[in-house]
């Protein structure tokens, strides 16, 4: 059996999702789309560079417009920026048979694309998912297990320039998964009036911090600051100086402390005499999960990542934030200009 994928968008994401299809067992047709013949290009130099256009099981096809897909689509892998995403939906599931979608986030700029978005898809039968990927990691499920019997588990990200407006509903994601409530409330919002570029061309980013708990009274704590900021402390922890403190989580019995891009995790057991433990933390690129997502589609017919209609409270509550803070500080921007 051969499987049809489309992947909209080209771009750094994208690209990585079109190297883990060519890296896949599974047989199919991929569709790369994307409007800019530069992304297209890179990504086929990626394919090159990484010797994956000799996989005979991958017909890889290259287009600038939707339209010139003609056939009906298993999978599609939209990779675009928030901003056009609503439109690029539109015309996809308009022009082809779609039966599967995987969204990047964050989804949508507004919460009115997400509804009518998930209206639409529901309509049409397609089912549509999320590209979460912590929650595929394997050491994020050990970690999950170790913690399941623990009350009142407090969660932070601290650190300089970690991009707080692009990572946050990453981390009420996780932070969601590890202690597995959906009911999440806002605590506290003190973001600076200043509004910084982001790396991607027409979007933002903020400094500040924001502050969330769960049903059960957990804490998640994310604070992203500039170099001009002297002092910061949580949970009796000063982060004067970090650049990135990495991901921890802890209580009155332990403390987990994640280091991603070093794919290590340190853990400390307050209980056992300050036992301390330091191990390895996978932390799959996306590429290589890609891979793995497709090799499960083309087996099993399944993915595993979280629906998009399950990720809604969360969109709404990042966009209301940011939304608000932004017209307070009096910019005329259409939308959420997050991505």
């Amino acid at each position: 059996m051969t499987i049809n994928i489309a992947v909209i968008g080209s771009g750094n994401v994208g690209s990585r999702h079109v190297q883990g299809l060519a890296n896949s067992i599974a047989k199919m047709n991929v569709f790369v789309v994307d409007p800019k013949k530069n992304n297209l290009e890179k990504t086929k130099k990626l394919i090159l560079e990484n010797n994956l256009n000799n996989n005979k099981n991958i017909n890889i096809t290259f287009n600038q417009t939707i339209s010139k897909i003609n056939d009906s689509i298993d999978l599609a892998i939209i990779s675009t920026n928030s901003d056009v995403r609503r439109q690029v939906i539109e015309k996809l599931v308009s022009l082809n048979d779609v039966k599967n979608i995987i969204l990047e986030k964050i989804a949508f700029q507004k919460i009115n694309d997400f509804d009518f978005i998930i209206k639409l898809l529901n309509e049409k039968k397609i089912k549509s998912f999320i590209n979460f990927p912590r929650r595929v990691f394997k050491s994020y499920h050990n970690l999950k297990k170790e913690i399941s019997k623990e009350k009142k588990i407090y969660f932070s990200v601290v650190g300089r320039n970690w991009g707080l407006v692009s990572n946050t509903l990453h981390m009420l994601d996780l932070f969601s998964y590890l202690t597995n409530t959906k009911k999440i409330s806002v605590k506290e919002v003190s973001l600076n009036n200043k509004i910084y570029d982001s790396h991607r061309k027409g979007f933002v980013e903020l400094k500040g911090t924001l502050k969330f708990s769960s049903d059960r009274e957990d804490i998640l704590y994310l604070c992203d600051f500039d170099q001009y900021k002297k002092d910061i402390s949580f949970l009796g922890v000063n982060y004067r100086g970090i650049l990135f403190g990495g991901i921890r989580i802890e209580n009155k019995n332990f403390s987990y402390s994640i280091y991603e891009n070093y794919q290590k995790i340190v853990k400390v057991a307050y209980n056992k005499n300050l036992l301390v433990d330091v191990d390895s933390f996978e932390a799959p690129l996306q590429s290589v999960l890609t891979k793995y997502m497709a090799d499960d589609f083309f087996k099993k017919n399944k993915i595993y990542l979280p629906r998009l209609k399950d990720s809604y409270h969360h969109h709404k509550i990042i966009i209301d934030i940011f939304t608000n803070h932004i017209n307070k500080c009096d910019i005329n921007l259409s939308g959420c200009p997050i991505t």
